[in-house]
């Protein structure tokens, strides 16, 4: 019997009868049906390993982000006294009143 022998003679097949399981066949199950997890601890496992490797992750995150912070505020440190010393930043701070008075407005009481 040969390949063409077979399509002259088929008949045909009603799937719902036929393969009840073909949904699984179909979604490249092999057929198996609903393949249950390996065990309830196998799950436990590997969520609670994500959230534990998410949270590693996030205090890792959290040092550089403060290790950052730091380097950033001594720049702006180092910055500000370099201003300073080149003269284009006053020491003294006027408060408004004293900016109005010297402008000649009127303050009010």
């Amino acid at each position: 019997m040969n390949f063409t022998d077979l399509d002259t003679h088929a008949q045909p097949v009603n799937l719902r009868t036929h393969c009840p399981s073909r949904q699984y066949k179909m979604s490249g199950l092999g057929g198996k049906g609903y393949v249950p997890p390996p065990s309830i601890g196998h799950e436990l496992g590997i969520m609670f390993g994500f959230l534990g490797a998410m949270a590693l992750c996030m205090i890792a995150y959290s040092f550089a982000w403060r290790h950052g912070n730091k380097v950033g505020q001594k720049r702006e440190a180092e910055r500000i006294e370099a201003v300073k010393a080149s003269g284009w930043l006053n020491e003294k701070q006027e408060s408004d009143e004293e900016r109005k008075e010297r402008a000649g407005e009127e303050v009010p009481s």
